[in-house]
């Protein structure tokens, strides 16, 4: 199993067989080096993107680094990490620089060549929005709503595409050739927050004490 721990800064495989974990590359900034990961997106065949806080991809096939993109790669563009990955070469992005106070693209990209096609738009995580118009330009910020869920896409090994929606809640499909399915809607069930589930939220979120 390929797996990082951001406490030790470690990229690794551990071995269920043998008990065994190994390093698979080292912190630096050389080709087979990273700074910090903090997502793996499986993609085709025994293929993983180990995907950098320095907005960097180490590209592995098992558990060897065979290239490394960085910041210039188009796919980089639109977002440090992506959400999935298929066996055709495309990895699936929220395109966090085009967002909007009320939404963002999701960008279907190619590795290969780079081409890139925005495919939906999703809400953005806990609307809560405060807009400022500094001097002449614009600027707006998104505060992240506790607890509240987000609208979610995935990209498959197959090629499809989930997108699940909040308003009406019910998940949406696009095929491998760009057909859309809408889900049925789905009614919502309310469950009250207790208080202990609130301590427990609230003590790994202490920023949202005040």
């Amino acid at each position: 199993v390929l797996l990082f721990d951001r406490r030790e800064e470690r990229l690794l495989v551990g071995e269920f067989a043998t008990g065994s974990v190994y390093d698979v590359a080292r912190r630096g900034q050389g080709p087979a080096e990273f700074d910090a990961v903090f997502a793996l997106v499986p993609v085709a065949g025994d293929t993983t993107i180990a995907a950098d806080m320095s907005r960097r991809w180490l590209i592995l096939v098992g558990d060897s680094v065979v290239r490394k993109f960085l910041p210039q790669y188009p796919a980089l563009g639109y977002a440090s990490a992506p959400i999935g990955g298929d066996a055709s070469g495309r990895v699936l992005v929220r395109a966090h620089g085009a967002a909007t106070p009320d939404s963002m693209p999701v960008v279907l990209i190619d590795r290969g060549s780079g081409n890139a096609e925005t495919i939906a738009r999703i809400a953005n995580e806990g609307k809560r929005g405060d807009s400022k118009t500094p001097g002449a330009g614009g600027s707006f910020q998104i505060r992240r709503v506790p607890l509240q869920t987000s609208e979610s896409p995935l990209l498959f090994s197959d090629g499809w595409i989930s997108v699940v929606r909040i308003d009406p809640y019910r998940v949406d499909w696009r095929a491998p050739d760009g057909r859309w399915t809408l889900g049925k809607p789905i009614l919502p069930r309310s469950v009250r927050l207790t208080a202990a589930e609130r301590a427990a939220y609230l003590a790994r979120k202490p920023g949202f004490r005040t």
